[in-house]
């Protein structure tokens, strides 16, 4: 299946999520569901903000894999113009914001404090670390992940079918044995996939050890947590430019320091695509005259055009 891309929904349905008004369609939808290889899903394109809805072809995934979709059809939200936004992102805070996002969920995947680890509270664990403890001392081990939410990550041992066929990995650890995950039967065919000395990063939940050996329950791969934090995010940063004060104040934070960002960088800056460029344009937009007492101005425009700006004037 071509990525395992779902189209279940109508044609409607989906430019009513995506805040789209007008728009071209083609004659027919295309397969529903899953979309074999070979076949022309419905496809949207708002990278250009000029909005387009057409088909394209639909490749093997094993040879061209479409690693970050989820990412980009939530960012849809932000990118495409909509009569109903109250306020319409530039092209540069469009693109600062893409790579912000995809800074932090890099982050997240790999084990490192990011904003979302924070905010779901998660115990950031490297999986020989965890062996580790829990062979020294099963009590201090149970202290410190038993019960609780832990971004586990570390490279695979092997993979295992247990009790009933439950898929789970074993990472590497001490000489005695490793970290178990158990992971749901529903991503069997990603499950099937992994490989030895392969690193992966799963948020789970501590559940004690089992012999000696640390064990986690109800693991879920980390970037598709990820990505769903971001789904959420974006509606809610959708919801913010268009008016809508029931948001977080951490969405209007980062619409207010995207754009104070954009008002300062280098037009050259290399956003999205280049991680180097875009890092170094930030942190020198970061720390030009003026950026900070900027937010009070930024704050202005955005309560000008109806949005609803928490009353700090310097956001950190």
């Amino acid at each position: 299946m071509c990525g395992r891309i779902a189209q279940s929904r109508a044609v409607a349905d989906y430019l009513e999520t995506i805040a789209w008004n007008s728009y071209s369609l083609p004659d027919t939808l295309g397969p529903r569901y899953n979309a074999p290889p070979g076949t022309k899903p419905l496809a949207f394109n708002c990278m250009d903000r000029d909005p387009e809805a057409t088909q394209r072809f639909c490749a093997n995934y094993r040879k061209k894999p479409v690693k970050e979709l989820s990412v980009v059809i939530a960012f849809c939200s932000i990118l495409s113009p909509s009569l109903s936004s109250a306020y319409q992102p530039s092209h540069e805070e469009t693109q600062i914001m893409e790579f912000l996002q995809k800074d932090e969920r890099d982050s997240f995947i790999s084990g490192t404090q990011s904003y979302f680890s924070q905010e779901m509270g998660l115990v950031l664990a490297d999986a020989a670390g965890v062996a580790k403890v829990y062979r020294e001392n099963q009590v201090a081990g149970d202290q410190k992940y038993f019960g609780k939410r832990v971004l586990l990550t570390g490279t695979i041992a092997s993979i295992n079918s247990g009790i009933g066929n439950e898929p789970y990995i074993v990472f590497e650890g001490p000489i005695y044995g490793g970290t178990q995950a158990r992971l749901p039967k529903d991503k069997i065919e990603r499950i099937a996939s992994l490989r030895k000395k392969q690193r992966a990063s799963v948020v789970c939940e501590g559940s004690g050890a089992v012999v000696g050996t640390p064990t986690f329950k109800n693991c879920q791969f980390s970037d598709d947590v990820v990505d769903r934090k971001w789904q959420e995010f974006n509606v809610d940063l959708q919801r913010f430019y268009s008016g809508d004060n029931a948001v977080s104040d951490d969405v209007a934070f980062l619409a207010l320091r995207v754009a104070m960002y954009a008002a300062f960088i280098d037009k050259k800056h290399g956003c999205p695509s280049n991680e180097k460029s875009c890092k170094a344009a930030l942190l020198k937009a970061s720390k030009s005259k003026g950026f900070m007492d900027s937010a009070k101005t930024i704050s202005a425009q955005f309560k000008s055009e109806g949005l609803k700006v928490p009353n700090v004037e310097k956001p950190s």
